[in-house]
Order: C-alpha cells, then sequence, then structure tokens
C-alpha cells in the first residue's frame, strides 16, 4: 500500500457533479452548472500525446491542465466535437468557454458556487451568527442553528458555532461565513448586505413582483468580502413563522447521497403562511413546493 500512488492525471475521466462547490476532477475543472440545468456531465479521455478529447454536457466552460502525457509542441483539444489546435503552447493550463462556439478565454469566470448546495451552503466552511439584541426569543433560534444534526446514526455533529449580537460584530466575523437572523427589520448587520429578495416590514420583492404577506425568507448570498465564502440571511415579519419554521427548531443536514433536496439545496427558502416556495437558482421564477 505505501508504495502505491495516486495517479494525477489519469488517462480517462467521467465525472458529474449536481453542485458548483464539486467541479473539480483531477485535471479537469467545469465552470459551473448551466443555468436551468441540476448537474453537469463530463467525460475527458487523452487518445494519444496528440489529442485529448472532451464530452461536455450542461456547462459551458471547462479549465484544462495539460497532461504530462501531452505533446505540448503540437497537440489537439476535441470538444463536443470541434477541434481546436495547439502548437508550441508555452502554458499548463487552457480555459474554454462556449460562445456560440468554443473558445479560448484567459481566465476562469467567476462561479456562483452556491447553486446546489442552496441555503445549506452556509455550513461548507467556518461560521459566526449574528442576530438583533433587542429580540431576546432569537437567540433560541440561532442556538438551534448553531448546533445542527444528521441523519446518521449518531445524530450529533458536535459543533457549536459562535452567536453574536449585532452591535458586537468585529472585522474577525468577516473571515467566515455568516447566518444573519433579522426580524422586522432590527439587525443592523443584515441591513449593509445586498440582498436577492429585498424585503420591508410588510412583505417582499423578487423579479420585479412584490409579496404583501406574512414571510419568512432564508436567502443565501455572496460574502460581502469573499466570493468563496456565504452569507445566509433569515429574515422575517412575523414571530409566528420564525418560532415555528421546522428547519429553524431543528436543522437537519442531508447525506449528499441522497442527491439534491427539494427544500434546503434552493438558493432561497421562502415560507408563506405554512407554504414552502423556492427558488433554486437566483433568476428562476418562485416555486411552490
Amino acid at each position: 500500500m505505501l508504495e502505491t500512488r495516486k495517479n494525477d492525471f489519469p488517462e480517462r475521466i467521467v465525472y458529474k457533479t449536481h453542485r458548483n462547490r464539486h467541479l473539480q476532477s483531477y485535471w479537469i475543472k467545469l465552470h459551473g452548472i448551466r443555468k436551468n440545468s441540476k448537474d453537469a456531465y463530463i467525460k475527458a479521455e487523452i487518445l494519444n500525446k496528440n489529442t485529448v478529447k472532451l464530452l461536455i454536457r450542461n456547462c459551458t466552460g471547462v479549465t484544462v491542465h495539460i497532461p504530462p502525457q501531452i505533446d505540448k509542441n503540437n497537440f489537439c483539444v476535441i470538444i463536443n466535437g470541434k477541434c481546436i489546435e495547439f502548437k508550441s503552447f508555452k502554458h499548463d493550463i487552457i480555459y474554454f468557454k462556449k460562445i456560440n462556439t468554443w473558445k479560448i478565454i484567459n481566465n476562469e469566470p467567476i462561479i456562483d458556487v452556491r447553486k446546489g448546495t442552496g441555503i445549506l451552503d452556509v455550513y461548507m466552511k467556518s461560521m459566526r451568527i449574528v442576530i438583533p439584541k433587542e429580540h431576546e426569543f432569537v437567540r433560541q433560534i440561532a442556538y438551534n442553528l448553531s448546533r445542527p444534526n444528521t441523519n446518521a446514526n449518531d445524530h450529533q455533529i458536535y459543533t457549536d458555532y459562535p452567536i453574536y449580537y449585532d452591535d458586537e460584530v468585529a472585522d474577525e466575523i468577516l473571515s467566515h461565513n455568516i447566518i444573519l437572523i433579522d426580524y422586522n427589520k432590527s439587525n443592523k448587520a443584515a441591513c449593509t448586505i445586498e440582498t436577492k429578495v429585498n424585503y420591508d416590514l410588510n412583505g417582499f420583492t423578487y423579479l420585479g413582483k412584490y409579496y404583501k404577506c406574512e414571510y419568512l425568507i432564508m436567502q443565501i448570498i455572496p460574502h460581502p468580502k469573499d466570493n468563496e465564502r456565504s452569507v445566509l440571511l433569515i429574515s422575517s415579519n412575523s414571530k409566528d413563522l420564525l418560532t415555528k419554521n421546522i428547519f429553524l427548531r431543528k436543522m437537519v443536514l442531508p447525506y449528499y447521497v441522497n442527491s439534491i433536496n427539494p427544500l434546503l439545496n434552493n438558493e432561497a427558502l421562502i415560507m408563506i403562511d405554512k407554504n414552502f416556495y423556492g427558488i433554486y437558482e437566483w433568476g428562476t421564477p418562485l416555486k411552490k413546493i
């Protein structure tokens, strides 16, 4: 076993992903799952020292780390049937993007890493929770979120994420993922965040439509300091909805093996009355679940 080493450049890769957090397999990295699709697929093969063949579905771009088996003085990359030739290539990485046809670009695009993990993305890295000081009942909700469970034989994950009041927010907190809980626009830290679903005391707006109602909105948005990190903003104008929401009473993190969760893997989950509505990815319509 000690003599065995992983081959970082296998001759053949077949990879499928449901989440933009997981886009790389060995020497291939996808540039995110295409809009309105829930998975992306790639089959990459080194046919010989002069040819790499790629078959890609539901993805508009790919990064190729050129395997050492390839002769960089003379080779081609075949993407979905299109052959792109290279002569005396000096670099180790190639970026491709589909713009009507497959073309070479200079850098990887910014990717919405939250697609596929949805509101659970906040648990993917170190995290802090910030609550308003004037509503003490919100602390119990924060406590529930700070100690998530799972479906395993041992339900405990043994975490205890720190909880802060909104007037205690320090620069140290900004280096972590953050959960902000905002009841009736009382969380001062939440006021500084650029939201995707805008809300006020009487309702919320999404895609230009205003919904006048009692609501509870859970939306995952990019961290203002780092696109790789996330902020989960939980906002409501109803104490009843905040205290009775099933996920705020007990957060259970589902297994990856169960694929996409119809509720928790949305980029926004909105509760109106007793119904849940989801936004799987930003820019798509609000759908009742």
